[in-house]
């Protein structure tokens, strides 16, 4: 019992520190629009860069990517060169035009950005691109308090429910609050904790209990050799979409609206990205690889729990102090937050600021406008909790879905109007978003995910096939709103 209270403190001090942070960052940047979504536009390349990893990793790198580890070994390691190219494509080729871009066109999110850059006075893309946000959104955001539930039910044998109320409760509260500041000052402190945790515990783990580095890898081939082989004894067709799945997966990064919301607010277009870059890709190595092997110590230490996603949070209450125990759970909820927290504003943005001013027609003030974003964000919390008490289906596989179908909705729309604009027009936008998510999301639901190859494969295939087809079957004049970036492309290419 006394066990349990010290949990419980340490995991209280922590989260009374979150809500502290977004006290303090609403002080500054909440008065106005600009200031609640975009924090100013003054983020430097630690914050940006650290913001951005964890809300990448989610509690899905404790509890689903450990899970899967636990189930398939070092399989899940094909991650980790995706998302290292995906990085690079991001930091390098991505941000710095969105940044300048945005900008030059005042768009706030991702799709303020494709409304403006296709000049659609008829806000269909932005009524189409939100919806696909919201309907991705609220299962992703849905899967994190899942995350939490499970951890604090096996740790702190806090009922499900209650677990999930709590989650919500807090993060709701410093977003309502500080709004964007305080997602980025609260995500850069939380990643900072999530690199201590997903380094150190494997460490501990590897070379203390488990023997060194040797005897570790010895005790999980004779468990299961598969465990050690990099396709788990899977062949041909089966071998090939199952790497090519992971690899693509992180390209799919550059689909994300609640990354991409980080390059809007950062201070500047071309050193934030290229310092940002290695803190990004040195974040992506640790935390893959930590995962990994979390996954295969608790497959030694527990080769027999019932369910996988339960592994890490089991693990660590049987094996460290309270006062430990109660760090590491915060470094759980650390991962759990930052990406609760990104995904509940960006979704806010879009009803509050995207969709409302279109459906009233009616002109609000700045104040007004943070007002109806608290409303907003209170009520997407809401329908977060109810869809993760319905439990669709694991942390892991949820989380891939909503993220790959958001990347093929939007990663090919948004590399061709950033990179190739003249091949770009709303109607072959509006296809693009429509088919992308359409393809992924009826590969995933046939079941061809597990078989075939991930549904992010053929969704952005799909939509980079429709922009295509569309530029040359279907001539029209230019849409695309030229910006100062085109301009300094076109000297470019001349010179």
């Amino acid at each position: 019992m006394s066990g349990n209270f010290t949990v419980l403190a340490v995991f209280t001090i922590y989260m009374a520190f979150m809500m502290w942070i977004g006290i303090l960052s609403g002080k500054e940047s909440t008065n106005d629009e600009q200031g609640f979504y975009l924090g100013n536009r003054s983020f430097g390349f630690y914050s940006t860069a650290m913001s951005s990893a964890a809300t990448d990793t989610s509690g899905w790198i404790y509890i689903g990517a450990v899970g899967y580890a636990y189930m398939c070994g070092i399989e899940f390691m094909w991650m980790v060169p995706g998302y290292a190219l995906g990085g690079v494509i991001s930091w390098l080729m991505i941000g710095p035009k969105l940044r300048r871009q945005s900008e030059s066109l005042e768009a706030m999110d991702l799709i303020d950005y494709f409304e403006k850059r296709l000049d659609d006075k008829a806000h269909i893309l932005k009524i189409i691109g939100g919806l696909l946000i919201i309907l991705f959104f609220i299962p992703y955001m849905g899967s994190q308090l899942k995350s939490a539930a499970i951890t604090m039910n096996v740790i702190l044998d806090t009922n499900y429910i209650l677990a999930m109320i709590i989650t919500a409760a807090i993060v709701t509260f410093y977003c309502f609050f500080g709004g964007y500041k305080a997602v980025v000052w609260t995500d850069t402190v939380q990643g900072t904790l999530m690199l201590l945790v997903l380094l150190g515990v494997p460490v501990y783990f590897i070379f203390g209990p488990l023997g060194g580095w040797e005897s570790f890898w010895t005790q999980v081939y004779g468990i299961d050799p598969h465990l050690t082989d990099v396709v788990y004894g899977k062949g041909g067709n089966a071998a090939f979409g199952m790497v090519s799945g992971y690899l693509t997966t992180g390209i799919g990064t550059i689909g994300q609206p609640h990354n991409l919301q980080r390059y809007f607010a950062t201070k500047d277009a071309e050193d934030v990205f290229y310092k940002g870059m290695w803190v990004k890709a040195a974040f992506n190595i640790i935390s893959m690889t930590g995962a990994c092997l979390l996954g295969l110590i608790a497959r030694v230490i527990m080769p027999e729990i019932a369910d996988p996603e339960y592994a890490f949070p089991t693990l660590i209450y049987g094996t460290f102090s309270p006062v430990i125990c109660g760090v590491i759970i915060a470094g759980i909820f650390a991962a759990i937050q930052s990406t609760f927290d990104s995904q509940l504003l960006v979704a806010v943005q879009t009803v509050a600021s995207d969709f409302l001013p279109i459906v009233s027609r009616k002109k609000f003030g700045e104040r007004a406008k943070v007002h109806i974003s608290r409303i907003t964000m209170i009520v997407l919390s809401v329908l977060a909790f109810i869809i993760a008490v319905l439990d669709i289906d694991t942390v892991f596989y949820l989380i891939l879905f909503a993220s790959n179908c958001m990347a093929s909705a939007f990663g090919p729309l948004l590399v061709f109007l950033l990179c190739a604009p003249q091949m770009v027009t709303k109607k072959s936008a509006i296809a693009a978003m429509l088919v992308g998510a359409g393809v992924a999301t009826v590969w995933y639901v046939s079941g061809l995910t597990q078989t075939v190859i991930w549904e992010i494969v053929p969704g952005m295939l799909s939509a980079t096939i429709v922009i295509i087809a569309l530029h040359y079957f279907i001539k029209g004049e230019r849409e695309f709103v030229e910006t100062k970036d085109d301009t300094m492309n076109h000297r470019i290419r001349r010179n």
